[in-house]
């Protein structure tokens, strides 16, 4: 998630209330818990995939979802409009397919509009446990990473702390690096869940708005282009190649 972008969109729309928020989210404290679901785990409850896959899923222990947030109205060169949601969501689904993500995955990913959120909605639908790692507490990142006026996003996001095995919050620290601090964290956890997690990162493959967002997250991951467990979508409309249809 671009600190910049997250920023613009802090701007936009009235501010929500605690007292509109989730109740998980106002128990959520900042905390360092671990947890791991291991290939005999219970699915999250809820969790609909779970007696369609659980006999041919192949048991991937971690998976990280990370990228580019759903562009404000105000952004002057469009990188992930709101138009794009559909594509990118298909581009998802393909990459869970592929890997057979299901039931003993845990997917580590931060909570904002666009790519953290699709990831992780889609995950969860194939019985996959979700781990959110929030760079502010979730009233602040909501109206910072989440909310955009006339999108559903607000309500997206309140749903998947609602479903999620673990809600974390970044440990207080420089409040100019907090996005950097969170990359490096989430991969961090990621490994420990699984030494080579997958990864889907939709990305336009260009530095972000500033040093902390979607491309330094890649680089902390450090697989090479064309890594098996590394998959890169796009969401640039300019950039929509006859190769991704």
């Amino acid at each position: 998630m671009d600190s910049s972008a997250a920023g613009r969109s802090h701007r936009h729309g009235r501010d929500p209330e605690p007292e509109d928020l989730p109740d998980v989210v106002r128990r959520s404290q900042p905390s360092r818990r671990r947890t791991q679901v291991s290939a005999d785990a219970e699915p999250p409850a809820g969790s609909e995939a779970w007696s369609e896959t659980a006999g041919r899923v192949n048991r991937t222990r971690s998976l990280l979802g990370y990228g580019h947030l759903v562009d404000p109205a105000d952004r002057p060169a469009p990188r992930f409009p709101q138009s794009r949601v559909p594509w990118v969501t298909q581009r998802i689904r393909d990459a869970l397919d592929d890997w057979r993500i299901g039931a003993g995955t845990t997917v580590v990913t931060g909570g904002a509009r666009g790519a953290d959120i699709i990831i992780a909605e889609e995950a969860h639908s194939r019985g996959a446990a979700l781990h959110l790692c929030l760079a502010l507490p979730p009233e602040e990142f909501e109206r910072v990473s989440v909310h955009l006026p006339g999108t559903v996003w607000t309500a997206r996001f309140r749903r998947l702390l609602r479903l999620a095995l673990v809600v974390e919050v970044l440990p207080h620290g420089p409040d100019g690096e907090m996005f950097a601090r969170t990359n490096a964290w989430m991969v961090e956890l990621a490994r420990e869940l699984d030494p080579d997690p997958y990864a889907i990162v939709v990305w336009d493959g260009r530095p972000g708005d500033g040093p902390d967002g979607t491309a330094d997250l890649v680089k902390r991951l450090g697989y090479p282009a064309g890594h098996p467990r590394l998959r890169v979508i796009d969401p640039t409309p300019a950039r929509r190649a006859t190769a991704h249809e």
